[in-house]
C-alpha cells in the first residue's frame, strides 16, 4: 500500500474521499514512466477518468473489447482489496474488532497507519498473495526491506546526541 490519508468517517462517499485524499495531485506530480508517459491507476467509476486514472467502461451497449477490458481489470481490482483483508483480518485483526475502534478514545488512524507500515515490511520480507498474483502476470517483486525504508534525503542527516 503506497498512499494513505485520514482518518475519515466511514460513511463518506468514494468521490469525496478521492478529492480529499490529494492522490490526484500526487499522481500529476510523480506518476510518469522514464520516457514521460503518464502512469495510471485503476479506480472505482465514481472517480471518473483522468490522465492518471482509469475507470471501468459503463453503459448498456459496451463493445466486446470494452467488456473484456472491464472483466480483466475487475480481477486486478479485486486483488487490491486483498490488502485490506490481510491488514484487518489476517495480520492485525484487532483493527476489525469494532469495540476497539473508539474514535475519540483511541488513535484509530495511527493504528491503521502503523499496521500498514508493518504490513508493507512483511510483504518486503515474505512476499504475499498480491505479489504472487502480479509476478505470475509479468509484475515485479516487492522491494527489499532496505529499499523500502531507504530515504535518500536522510543520507547526510547527522542526528544530535541525545
Amino acid at each position: 500500500m503506497s498512499h494513505l490519508f485520514g482518518p475519515v468517517e466511514g460513511r463518506r462517499n468514494d468521490a469525496h474521499l478521492w478529492n480529499e485524499s490529494g492522490l490526484q495531485h500526487y499522481l500529476e506530480e510523480h506518476s510518469f514512466a522514464p520516457d514521460g508517459t503518464p502512469l495510471q491507476i485503476y479506480g472505482d467509476p465514481a472517480y471518473g477518468v483522468t490522465r492518471h486514472l482509469l475507470s471501468p467502461f459503463q453503459g448498456a451497449s459496451l463493445t466486446p473489447e470494452q467488456q473484456n477490458f472491464n472483466r480483466r481489470m475487475s480481477a486486478v481490482r479485486i486483488v487490491v482489496e486483498w490488502v485490506f483483508k490481510d491488514i484487518g483480518q489476517q495480520l492485525f485483526p484487532f483493527l476489525s474488532y469494532v469495540p476497539n475502534q473508539r474514535h475519540l478514545q483511541q488513535r484509530v488512524g495511527l493504528q491503521f497507519i502503523t499496521a500498514t507500515l508493518l504490513y508493507n515490511a512483511h510483504i518486503c520480507l515474505h512476499g504475499g498473495q498480491i505479489t504472487q498474483f502480479f509476478n505470475t502476470t509479468g509484475g515485479v517483486a516487492p522491494p527489499t526491506l532496505e529499499e523500502y525504508f531507504h530515504q535518500p534525503e536522510l543520507e547526510d542527516f547527522d542526528p544530535p546526541n541525545l
